[in-house]
């Protein structure tokens, strides 16, 4: 499967991938780096961007070396950000790898509890998600 994964951002903090024959996202945060508000912004520009242009029909987003604790204010943000382009481009399925630090895993999961507009699901691992997301 990873062989029809062309990379489409990456540097010291994540890989921002797209799945060509099944149409979706994923992302993979490094381990050990810090991320700022400034960095989190820029990342999910860069998906807003991407998303726009590429259309995925599903996201898998790999959280578990994801450290960044996500405030409300960023939440917010975040969601009004890409949520909407998600509707528009008809993106259909979310799946969140969550990281073992709980007070991590919450943020995340509230950044993205406040939709409703696509089917979302928390994993912890890998393989179902990915079966889940191509189901």
């Amino acid at each position: 499967m990873n062989s029809d994964l062309k990379i489409l951002a990456e540097d010291n903090l994540w890989k921002l991938s797209y799945h060509e024959t099944l149409q979706f996202f994923r992302t993979d945060w490094q381990a050990g780096e810090y991320i700022s508000d400034e960095d989190f912004q820029e990342k999910m520009q860069e998906i807003a961007k991407f998303a726009r242009v590429m259309k995925p029909k599903a996201f898998l987003a790999n959280t578990i070396d994801f450290d960044y604790t996500i405030t409300p204010e960023m939440q917010e943000w975040h969601n009004n950000l890409l949520f909407p382009i998600f509707e528009e481009i008809g993106l259909r399925k979310l799946a969140l790898l969550v990281p073992t630090d709980l007070f991590t895993q919450v943020s995340i999961q509230q950044a993205y509890d406040e939709t409703q507009a696509l089917q979302m699901l928390f994993f912890d691992d890998e393989t179902e998600a990915l079966n889940w997301l191509t189901s």
